[in-house]
């Protein structure tokens, strides 16, 4: 059986998302709860049931906009999602009532940012790469785990230029106001700050605020979340400077040592567009390899899905433009248009 999950499911459905292997935090109802919280998108999360037992989840947001249509996300904001299920019957059970509920909204198409099982109908999406990597047993082996020539630039940081971390939710705002301006310098768009606050609220046991000072000047910050064994920096901000000093590997590295002191087992390090060389270059600097994220897509009969990505002349324009473009007006800017832009 097929149904429309609630908030008050909340309870079962996280406990089937921690037991599967595939499980993400984005899978979370703690996730449903920030995006809804700060975003006008309506959360159509489906449960697929075998006598009175969860047996598959499918969590999607139903996303409006004037410029891509109207889709399904599973998630939008998210590097996850897609069918978590216990077999391909009730995998398939769940696509089958996602392109039927689509098809009643009059959706363009449906994006699934993850699930293993190929589903019919479904095409696979290229083009996003994932890294992953285990954490070593004990903080004292971090700096082995940590290949050379970070080690250097982490060392550099800390005796040369006199990098320091602090941690705590106090530095939340001066995290986003590096985010956006990083993100502004990428031409990329920034989130709200409100979404920032609502992930806190939302995993209060399960969040960390880390700032990077350069001689006591910030010059970059992280916002990560844990899901089960795993540690993932989700949000991440820094000023031109930090480049220089190496604050960044600073902070990757003093993440992965409290990540490991406190037993989890895989650092996360999120996504990256298999055309961005910068991100994956770095991510492969730090020891990590590239693996291709199993995303698809089904698209309705008869519509077209327009193409939100750096490649689409539309985009590459915007691109072009947004870096020009002064702070005051790119974060109020990017935080309104990032209802639109999913990520």
């Amino acid at each position: 059986m097929i149904r429309e999950s609630s908030s008050g499911d909340r309870q079962h459905w996280d406990a089937f998302v921690q037991s599967h292997p595939e499980g993400t935090l984005f899978h979370e109802h703690a996730f449903r709860q920030a995006v809804a919280s700060t975003f006008p998108h309506r959360a159509r999360y489906m449960t697929a049931e075998r006598g009175g037992r969860i047996v598959g989840v499918l969590p999607m947001f139903d996303v409006r906009t004037g410029w891509a249509g109207r889709r399904l996300v599973s998630v939008p904001y998210g590097v996850g999602g897609g069918v978590l299920a216990a077999d391909e019957a009730a995998a398939e059970a769940l696509a089958g009532a996602a392109t039927a509920l689509a098809a009643e909204l009059r959706c363009a198409g449906i994006d699934l940012r993850g699930g293993t099982m190929r589903l019919r109908g479904f095409d696979r999406v290229d083009g996003y790469l994932g890294f992953r990597r285990e954490l070593p047993a004990t903080p004292a082996d971090i700096a082995a785990w940590i290949p050379r020539k970070a080690r250097a630039e982490i060392r550099h940081a800390r005796e040369r230029h006199g990098v320091t971390i602090d941690e705590g939710d106090e530095h939340l705002n001066t995290a986003w106001r590096l985010y956006s301006e990083n993100m502004r310098r990428l031409a990329s768009l920034n989130y709200p700050r409100r979404f920032f606050t609502a992930l806190l609220d939302a995993m209060p046991d399960r969040r960390r605020v880390t700032l990077a000072r350069r001689r006591g000047v910030p010059v970059a910050a992280l916002v990560s979340f844990t899901h089960r064994d795993a540690v993932m920096p989700y949000f991440f901000g820094a000023t031109r400077e930090a480049r220089s000093c190496g604050a960044a590997h600073l902070l990757y590295a003093e993440l992965a040592e409290w990540a490991t002191g406190r037993g989890l087992r895989t650092f996360d390090f999120g996504r990256s567009r298999a055309g961005n060389a910068g991100s994956a270059d770095f991510k492969r600097f730090f020891g990590f390899e590239a693996t291709v994220l199993p995303y698809q897509r089904w698209k309705a009969p008869g519509m077209s899905v327009a193409d939100p990505s750096p490649d689409n002349p539309k985009v590459r324009f915007a691109r072009r433009l947004w870096p020009r473009l002064p702070l005051c007006v790119t974060r109020p800017a990017g935080a309104w248009l990032s209802r639109w832009v999913t990520g």
